[in-house]
């Protein structure tokens, strides 16, 4: 399958291959499928933050090693690598220069 160039906002939770005058942090040469696939990480990712801010109101418990915490961690620096594999090099220097994951 051939690949296209998307824009990603990890901020604003999008994937898409027009801008629409919109920021954007990233972009990629994905196919179709990699960039649904990349989008349902995104929707992970924010159901995942909807479960930890309400556990952040919970002032006597550390969310440090909460697992929905972790979840999260994890979640996020598993979407950045997929950013990194599929991203331009200009993409690829700023995920590096983020000290995000190890490339």
């Amino acid at each position: 399958m051939e690949k296209e160039t998307y824009y990603i906002s990890v901020a604003e939770a999008f994937v898409r291959k027009e801008t629409y005058g919109e920021n954007y942090e990233f972009v990629i040469r994905a196919t179709e499928e990699e960039a649904e696939s990349l989008m349902e990480h995104m929707n992970t990712l924010q159901t995942d933050d909807e479960k930890s801010h309400f556990k952040a109101m919970i002032p006597y418990k550390s969310n440090e090693t909460d697992s929905t915490n972790l979840e999260f961690k994890d979640d996020m620096k598993t979407l950045y690598r997929k950013i990194h594999e599929l991203g331009t090099e200009e993409t690829k220097q700023h995920i590096e220069s983020m000290n995000i994951v190890q490339v």
